[in-house]
């Protein structure tokens, strides 16, 4: 079974965003948040899965691997564990693919409605 690390997840993004040498105002802009979201993001222990991927794409870092760990990491490695984790990415990808396509569909229904208003 995956299990959550005890993990401070700001501290962590924190962390990459300077290692990256990014502002926080180019950080924010690049996942759509304000300066003030930002700085509230980096004091949360946990975020929202969907965000936490839009980060690790934005910093080009896995942050899904330095949240999730096989339950018996101490114990040596179990690959049934690493695949459901991969899994759980293979999904959370198809997640975003989904996201952006309601997201696409949204804006052409939108657009449609305004040309039959013409």
């Amino acid at each position: 079974m995956i299990q959550m690390k005890d993990i401070h997840i700001g501290t962590i993004i924190k962390q990459k965003i300077q290692e990256k040498s990014m502002t926080i105002g180019e950080f924010a802009n690049n996942i759509h948040l304000s300066r003030t979201g930002i700085y509230a993001l980096l004091k949360k222990k946990s975020i929202d899965t969907e965000l936490l991927i839009n980060i690790s794409r934005v910093l080009d870092y896995d942050f899904i691997h330095e949240v999730y760990l096989p339950k018996n990491d101490l114990t040596g490695i179990n690959w049934k564990d690493i695949e459901q984790s991969k899994m759980m990415e293979d999904l959370m990808k198809l997640l975003e693919k989904i996201r952006r396509v309601r997201k696409n569909d949204a804006f052409v229904r939108k657009n449609d409605t305004n040309n039959d208003n013409l």
